[in-house]
């Protein structure tokens, strides 16, 4: 394994343990945590059928933001934010992002690292905005001195269901006034979900899951998306009874015995084998059978637009019967 994609999944480790705290922490609308006005902004019409947005808005976590006239420049801190902002036909206005491995995104924009950022770099660029993770503040704002300087600052939470997915399009989608293109988005998801639940509604057996996003073994059970795609899918969660992120024992695995084993693994060379050759859990039907899978990382572990493909994955590897 190269030491870029060795250091690439280290940094994912350590988003998916703040993670933990975000989803123990935070809702969607972060109503409890901030007394500011709700984190979506509330858009009057456009006029002249050009889309407008308020001078001074609240994001995604309730912190006001003063934004300028025009949005020509974005600094994004997050692979996701990235995804959704090319997704919404803006990614040339992306000047520097966190994580370089995003489709459509260009390769040769200054990599940052989210978790010792570079602000005499971004300061440099001068951006309009930037966008980034509420999973940076875990010490404060790392960005205030940014802001300081009457740079435009907006964070996203760590969204734990795919409503809050939404709202992050919809939010990023007003803000850089194109909310047309962000409602079409969020329509696109819609339907595939819906053609995919016409699929899988009427299964009466359906098939039960052990998800591992890492080999430590670390998994997840309700209140996170993850759950919500694999709900979607048609499969049933094993540790559906448990709630955020956690390493589950051996033991507790073997008793919950899944129908199916899935892995989003991507730091080693070999996650499946990896699975199948582990001591102790040879026991398993689903190691006896070979029925462990992987699951494409991006797709599934970023909270944007592309988690809908995940679902199909998903569903496709339960139940191949129906959808090849």
């Amino acid at each position: 394994m190269s030491k870029k994609r060795f250091l690439t999944v280290i940094l994912g480790l350590i988003i998916l343990a703040l993670f933990i705290t975000a989803c123990n922490n935070d809702d969607d609308d972060n109503g409890d945590v901030y007394t500011t006005p709700p984190s979506v902004i509330d858009v009057p019409p456009p006029t002249d059928d050009v889309p407008s947005v308020p001078a001074t808005i609240y994001d995604r976590i309730g912190m006001e933001v003063s934004l300028p006239a025009e949005i020509n420049t974005i600094v994004a801190i997050a692979p996701s934010i990235s995804e959704i902002i090319i997704a919404l036909g803006l990614g040339d206005s992306i000047v520097a992002a966190d994580n370089n491995f995003v489709e459509g995104l260009n390769p040769s924009l200054k990599v940052l690292d989210m978790f010792g950022l570079d602000l005499e770099h971004i300061i440099s660029l001068n951006p309009d905005l930037v966008v980034a993770t509420d999973m940076i503040m875990f010490a404060g704002d790392p960005l205030q001195a940014i802001r300081d300087l009457g740079i435009a600052v907006a964070y996203i939470p760590s969204s734990d269901s795919i409503e809050g997915v939404k709202e992050d399009i919809r939010f990023l989608a007003q803000v850089l006034g194109v909310p047309a293109r962000g409602d079409e988005i969020i329509a696109e998801m819609a339907a595939e979900i819906a053609s995919i639940q016409a699929i899988v509604q009427n299964i009466t057996d359906r098939r039960t899951v052990y998800f591992e996003i890492s080999a430590s073994p670390f998994t997840f059970g309700s209140d996170t998306f993850l759950h919500e795609l694999v709900d979607l899918a048609g499969g049933i969660n094993i540790f559906e009874d448990m709630v955020g992120w956690f390493s589950p024992s051996i033991e507790e695995v073997l008793v919950r015995e899944p129908d199916v084993i899935l892995t989003s693994t991507n730091y080693i060379d070999n996650p499946i084998g990896e699975i199948l050759n582990r001591s102790g859990w040879g026991v398993l039907t689903a190691i006896q059978e070979g029925n462990v899978h992987f699951i494409d990382t991006d797709d599934s572990s970023r909270p944007s637009q592309n988690i809908v493909r995940a679902i199909r994955e998903i569903a496709t590897v339960l139940y191949p019967e129906l959808f090849n």
